[in-house]
Order: C-alpha cells, then structure tokens, then sequence
C-alpha cells in the first residue's frame, strides 16, 4: 500500500551501509538522501561490466512530497493526484567500470497525465556485495517548461537482482512550482547486452573559480557566483571559453547535485 510521508528533513550522517539497507529493504528511509554523500560514493574505485534493461513498477511503495510554491493550478490538485504513480519507462543501462551509460537518452514523451522524463548518463559504484547505479532523471510538466532534476538510486547483487529504487527530486528551474520529492518503488533489472554509442565529453571541466586563475584581469565574483544572485534561486551557471567549461556548482536543497555538466535546463523565449 502506498504511504504518504511529509519529508521535510535531510537524513544527517548517511553512510554507505545504511543506503544498502535502505535500498534492500531492511531499514525505512526517513528523508531525503544528501547528494553530497552520494557525490562522495562516486569516488570510489570501481569495474563493473554490465548491461541490462532497468524499470519500476510506477506505484510508489513509499512516498514523500513536500510542496513548497505552487500556482493556483497546482493547488487545485493534491499530492496524490500528481504523484501516485510515476510515468513508465524502460531504460537500457551499460555499466562499464565506473559508468553508467543510458541509450535512451533525452526527452520521453509518457502516457502520463502531468509528467514526462528525460535519463541521461550517470555513475556506479560497488562494495564486496552489490554494484550502485545512479542516474539524473527529470521531471518534466507537460506541456510547460519547468524542469524537476533530481536523481535515480539501484543496486544489484551478485545474482543480479534488482534492488528497490530511490527518485529523489530537490530542486528545480522554475519560481511557479516548487517541491522535494523522494520515492521508493520496486524495480526490475535483466540482465541482457544492449549495443549503443557510449558519449563521454571532450572538453576540459574545471571548477568555476579557476577561471579567475585564467582570467587574472576578471573580477572575484563577477557572474552568478555575485552576491547580487540569491542561491536558492539558482539552478547553475557556468562559462565555456573554446577550450576549458567552467562549471559552478548546481545547488540544491539537499546539498550539491552531482550530475551538474548533465543537468536539464529548459529554453525559454
């Protein structure tokens, strides 16, 4: 039976054994996960080979919204109307050392009622017993251009069966619909060779702030890393010269999202 959750908190001092409980269900998760420690996982040395078809069954098996700015549209509408079952999908994952490829990238259009997706590559992990996979995924308002980014959570074990899965939404790119998300559901992995172009960028990534070790004549602070910007109003900012793609950090309210080169942003015009 689905559960409703009010989520209001960020679990304080995850580690990885917890995450593993979580997702195997022997302890219930209270809150949304920080993406730092998730960030922190993606550290770890890792070979993995394997690829498969990923999917869920799209009824939560527990659930967490906690609506923060909505527009008469939306509060017309309760929690369990928009998020009682997540829109279908079938993903084909590769996972080769520490990466996650997806071949089914950019925007799903779904039968759903309110919500299309969009997956793109992400990372992975292992310990002695499982092999993590995490992924960015997005929300996306039919119809409207607010973009929900958050993330995707699995293990497999040794006799590859899937784990449960975390979505875990904490921010997004629009003012007029704001929530954080998190949900668990059943998940379904077969194991199978899946063929496709595996993309890696090209272009040097650098920390925004080299760019004033770059750039000696630019002002400290002269983009959105100012003071004039607001943080929890922004969803990232960045510079590409030609040569190196200077990246600041894409802020959440659950720490920093790890997949920022990846994250989906909306054109407006």
């Amino acid at each position: 039976m689905q559960k409703l959750l009010l989520l209001i908190l960020i679990c304080p001092g995850l580690y990885s054994q917890d995450l593993d409980k979580i997702l195997w269900g022997e302890t219930q998760l209270s809150g949304p996960i920080n993406f730092d420690f998730i960030s922190s996982e993606f550290e770890k040395n890792s070979i993995n080979n394997i690829s498969g078809i990923f999917s869920i069954n799209p009824y939560p098996k527990g659930l967490g919204v906690n609506l923060l700015k909505s527009e008469e549209i939306f509060e017309t509408r309760n929690t369990n109307e928009l998020f009682r079952k997540f829109p279908e999908f079938m993903l084909n994952i590769s996972v080769k050392d520490n990466k996650a490829f997806i071949e089914n990238k950019g925007i799903i259009e779904t039968k759903h009622e309110f919500w299309d997706l969009s997956f793109t590559n992400g990372n992975a992990w292992n310990d002695k017993q499982n092999i993590y996979i995490s992924i960015p995924f997005a929300l996306l308002q039919k119809n409207a251009n607010c973009t929900h980014n958050g993330i995707l959570i699995f293990a497999l074990n040794k006799t590859i069966n899937s784990s449960q899965a975390i979505f875990q939404i904490s921010s997004e790119t629009c003012a007029y619909f704001q929530f954080n998300y998190v949900a668990i559901f059943e998940s379904n992995f077969v194991e199978q060779e899946v063929n496709f172009v595996e993309y890696e960028y090209d272009f040097n990534i650098r920390e925004f702030d080299d760019i004033y070790k770059k750039y000696s004549d630019i002002e400290m602070n002269s983009f959105a890393d100012s003071s004039e910007f607001d943080d929890d109003e922004l969803t990232t900012y960045g510079f590409y010269d030609g040569q190196d793609h200077f990246i600041g950090p894409c802020k959440t309210r659950s720490g920093d999202y790890p997949f920022c080169l990846d994250i989906l942003l909306p054109a407006y015009s």
